[in-house]
């Protein structure tokens, strides 16, 4: 199953995606790392559009904002296979992405959309996904 962790580091932040365990059970090994990977990936972009979805303005209330300012860390967000059974989701070169995640620690609480982007990625049965993969790849 994939296994989640957020980085520890004050300076970083973001998902970390890696697949471990008996997953890949019956599939043929020549085909069992692409499988693996692609999972890796869809994994990593679904995560990429839920913290995207936790950035919002809506259009009619400018004042109104979560998170968004001028969208460049929204554009910033990106899920991608780092190395083989190895994907990540972070906001790529945004240094102001941990505050906006974790607040300034004087009032502003941070929207936590990494930490709950971990916690829907490490609840949701990734079986359907998996399955869809190794039909995909054994054709």
């Amino acid at each position: 199953m994939p296994m989640m962790s957020r980085h520890k580091s004050n300076a970083q932040i973001g998902v970390d995606i890696k697949m471990e365990g008996q997953l890949m059970l019956g599939v043929p090994k020549q085909l069992m790392l692409k499988t693996a990977n692609d999972i890796v990936t869809k994994i990593s972009l679904f995560g990429e559009a839920d913290v995207k979805s936790q950035l919002w303005r809506p259009a009619n209330y400018p004042k109104s904002r979560h998170g968004v300012n001028t969208g460049r860390l929204k554009r910033s967000v990106r899920g991608h296979l780092v190395k083989d059974l190895h994907g990540q989701i972070d906001p790529s070169g945004t240094y102001y992405a941990v505050y906006v995640e974790k607040g300034n620690g004087r009032g502003f609480g941070g929207y936590h959309m990494f930490a709950n982007t971990q916690k829907k990625l490490n609840k949701k049965n990734w079986r359907r996904v998996v399955d869809k993969a190794i039909k995909r790849n054994l054709e």
